[in-house]
């Protein structure tokens, strides 16, 4: 695990959901690809809590202290 991050997905065969924990004091990269197993065929994700569109999901940018909600879309 990332130094501070806290990573897990919840699924059903509708959706599938990434949640992201940055318990660190600062601003954090998380590399995704430990995680192909769940996002395979994912090719975008919104942002469940701004509504933000994201279309690069092999790297995920994370504030200091912050939760990202992520639904995964193909």
């Amino acid at each position: 695990a990332e130094k501070g991050l806290y990573v897990y997905f919840r699924y059903d065969e509708a959706k599938t959901v990434m949640v992201v924990l940055n318990f660190s004091n600062e601003n954090k990269t998380l590399e995704t690809k430990r995680f192909a197993e769940r996002m395979t065929g994912f090719t975008k994700a919104k942002n469940v809590l701004t509504g933000e569109v994201l279309t690069d999901l092999t790297k995920l940018e994370l504030g200091k202290n912050s939760p990202l909600v992520l639904e995964l879309e193909r």
